[in-house]
């Protein structure tokens, strides 16, 4: 997994010219947010996003590059 995510920021910075990537995480999945931290990635905060195929809304994280 670590590896495919560097491959695919790189591809993002460097290949593609993006100035920003965003990853959306849900709270408590320290698995993935310990992955993120590694790729140099800060949490930005936290939001309520509606899922409109089943009609609930659910929180998210923001994790940025």
């Amino acid at each position: 997994m670590t590896e495919a995510l560097k491959a695919m920021i790189c591809f993002g910075f460097e290949d593609s010219n993006l100035n920003r990537i965003e990853a959306f995480v849900k709270p408590g999945n320290e698995a993935y947010a310990v992955i993120l931290e590694k790729m140099d990635l800060f949490e930005k905060g936290c939001y309520e996003r509606g899922i409109f195929l089943k009609a609930v809304s659910r929180w998210y994280c923001i994790w940025d590059a």
